[in-house]
């Protein structure tokens, strides 16, 4: 009976566990070092990185729903490289993977 128990009470952990976001893929395929700004509308913070030509780093995305996160890549200098907002249905269809290229940049200008 404890053992029945125990495993009820798992199954309702296991089922009431919130989301705890979607992996993403962030990779510069730049020439260059890369600032990486990740900036979404209900977190209030910008996550903030710098990322060397060719490398990847792993982040984790929460969505609400109708969220879109933006991904500005800027040279070390300032320069807008790559400036994208992904919806979660966007980055679904992109594996989970942001590549990070020179010239897009579909962003609103400040």
């Amino acid at each position: 009976m404890k053992r029945l128990l125990g495993f009820t009470c798992l199954a309702l952990v296991l089922v009431s566990c919130p989301d705890n976001g979607t992996d993403v893929r962030i990779h510069n395929s730049t020439n260059a070092t890369v600032r990486v700004r990740e900036v979404a509308v209900s977190s209030g913070a910008d996550i903030v990185t710098t990322l060397p030509a060719g490398e990847e780093r792993l982040s984790l995305w929460r969505y609400n729903t109708g969220d879109r996160i933006t991904v500005r890549g800027e040279s070390l200098t300032g320069a807008v490289l790559f400036c994208h907002a992904y919806s979660y249905q966007d980055l679904q269809q992109q594996k989970g993977t942001v590549n990070i290229v020179d010239g897009t940049n579909d962003c609103p200008s400040k």
